[in-house]
């Protein structure tokens, strides 16, 4: 193995092990580049009959310039699967700065992968810092619900006031969710989750506010 001199708190290569380490990391970018090119090749366009987009979408980890934006393609969410194909799908996003999704500023295609439950965990870069966007998947002629994010303020922002809300664990034969249609009636900046994990194990309670019925979790 090539001598390292460690001085000052840096680690100093000689010209040799410079060279290695480059080429090592050539080769593990190499290798992660194909397997990208073989997740693509491998996606499939597929023709729904019913609709995939019944998990909704979602947004979050903002930051002055990117957003991540979320879905799941599900036909059947209760079932083992979602009732989707083995196989990798291609999925359209668009990124609107209107509501209706009229004006599209970026959009592009992803692969929902199989291993991966046929989610989708995206992010968009290059957005302009403070800003309210709108965004939506598609797929077979079937569109998903239209998202809203925003970016978080830049430095040279002007952001006298944060309006945001906190949410945590639930259960699902318990929980009342109409606090969550409620919170996303207020137009809050940010939602804050101390913990986002559905219990769906047999409530305690003799009269709860749901049954779960499914064998299997969700």
């Amino acid at each position: 193995m090539p001598k390292h001199i460690k001085s000052e708190g840096f680690i100093q290569l000689n010209r040799r092990a410079f060279l290695l380490a480059s080429a090592a990391c050539i080769a593990a970018c190499s290798s992660s580049n194909l397997a990208t090119l073989a997740i693509l090749e491998e996606a499939v366009s597929i023709n729904f009959t019913s609709n995939p987009f019944r998990l909704g979408v979602a947004s979050g980890e903002p930051d002055e310039r990117s957003v991540v934006i979320w879905t799941r393609l599900a036909t059947e969410p209760l079932q083992a699967g979602g009732g989707m194909p083995n196989r990798n799908v291609l999925v359209n996003w668009f990124i609107s700065s209107t509501p209706d999704m009229k004006n599209i500023i970026k959009s592009g295609q992803v692969v929902a992968i199989t291993e991966l439950s046929h989610s989708v965990h995206l992010e968009v870069d290059n957005l302009k810092s403070n800003h309210q966007y709108w965004y939506q998947f598609s797929i077979s002629g079937f569109n998903s619900p239209v998202g809203r994010t925003r970016t978080m303020p830049g430095p040279k922002d002007k952001a006298d006031k944060l309006k945001f809300a906190f949410a945590s664990c639930q259960h699902f034969e318990e929980g009342f969710y109409n606090a969550q249609r409620h919170m996303a009636e207020q137009n809050v900046d940010l939602v804050i989750f101390l913990g986002d994990y559905i219990y769906e194990e047999k409530s305690r309670k003799r009269k709860p506010v749901r049954r779960h019925k499914i064998q299997h979790e969700i």
